[in-house]
């Protein structure tokens, strides 16, 4: 989960520096071992479509509560994000509007 969180975070922070993005990470209260894990894929990530192969379907709806609330941090939700968070609903046939 954590890695495709990572997607999230890149998806909406093209031109911000890795101080800056986890400043916004720490603000939205992760866990010290999401933050961890965001810290040490973000160089090296699997794509998006592979992790999302790999994610347990019971993980899913909490992913998606999960990146909307990183899409909404700065109040703007990327293109790049909306592509991301639409993939993970795709993958699982979710509703994004039930999840909010």
């Amino acid at each position: 989960m954590d890695q495709i969180l990572v997607h999230i975070v890149l998806a909406g922070n093209p031109d911000k520096s890795w101080k800056d993005i986890l400043l916004e990470l720490q603000a939205a209260n992760l866990s010290p071992a999401s933050i961890d894990a965001i810290t040490g894929n973000i160089k090296s990530l699997p794509s998006l479509e592979t992790l999302l192969e790999q994610l347990n379907s019971d993980f899913a709806v909490p992913l998606l509560a999960q990146c909307q609330k990183i899409a909404h941090l700065d109040g703007v939700i990327t293109p790049a994000e909306a592509k991301a968070i639409d993939s993970i609903n795709k993958k699982f046939n979710y509703d994004l509007a039930a999840i909010k």
